[in-house]
């Protein structure tokens, strides 16, 4: 009989059922807060994201005034 067995053997049924309870809570909370990490990883993720896309934005509208304003000149001369 090896060790497992033996510890198995000298449990109440319903220290086991507690242990197996218990270790799979421990397993489920372990997964929740690798989960919940992982979500906000992802919401930082997105925010940098959102940053770089306003950038952009920001930047294209600056290049649409500029053609704007060439466009004005140019008529103005046309």
């Amino acid at each position: 009989m090896n060790l497992t067995e033996t510890v198995l053997a000298s449990m109440h049924m319903e220290d086991v059922t507690t242990a197996i309870l218990l270790a799979a809570s421990c397993i489920l909370t372990v997964l929740l807060v690798i989960k919940g990490w992982r979500l906000i990883a992802g919401m930082f993720e997105l925010r940098a994201k959102d940053k770089q896309i306003r950038a952009k934005d920001k930047e294209i509208a600056s290049l649409k005034a500029e053609i704007s304003r060439r466009d004005a000149i140019r008529n103005k001369y046309l």
